[in-house]
């Protein structure tokens, strides 16, 4: 997995392996270059939101990825990608009377696609160091903006 735009935080405690992990925290201007050469190399990519990037330059490593089977992650919209995540809700529980740490998330999450129109909606939780899991997808009632 290579993070671009961003420090690799908590990947570890979330179950990473860093040794499979590769961050450059800033690009500096070469953000498509950079994109391009990890895309090459690694199966995910995640993006981070400060990463500028043209729409031209979007779509040609979209392209790119669609090519060589890799998924680019990224938390703002990009225009011809295969999938949307939205997350809708989000609560946390665990600081008070968790000592201080957060002890469980809930997500509720619209995945929105050309192939399912209008999307599925999803709860994902994760408590403690355990892995998340996903409730069964119900049809979401929410309305496409473009």
């Amino acid at each position: 997995m290579a993070l671009v735009g961003w420090p690799a935080l908590a990947l570890s405690e979330a179950g990473v392996d860093l040794e499979h992990v590769v961050a450059v925290p800033d690009v500096r201007g070469i953000a498509a270059q950079v994109l391009a050469a990890l895309g090459d190399g690694f199966e995910i990519v995640v993006v981070g939101p400060r990463v500028l990037l043209t729409a031209g330059e979007r779509r040609r490593l979209l392209a790119r990825a669609r090519q060589r089977g890799t998924a680019i992650i990224t938390p703002q919209a990009w225009e011809g990608a295969v999938a949307m995540l939205d997350v809708e809700r989000t609560r946390w529980s665990g600081p008070d009377r968790g000592g201080g740490w957060i002890r469980e998330a809930q997500l509720t999450v619209t995945r929105r696609s050309r192939a399912d129109g209008a999307g599925s909606r999803f709860d994902v939780t994760r408590q403690g160091a355990r892995a998340p899991t996903v409730t069964a997808p119900r049809i979401a009632t929410v309305r496409r903006t473009s």
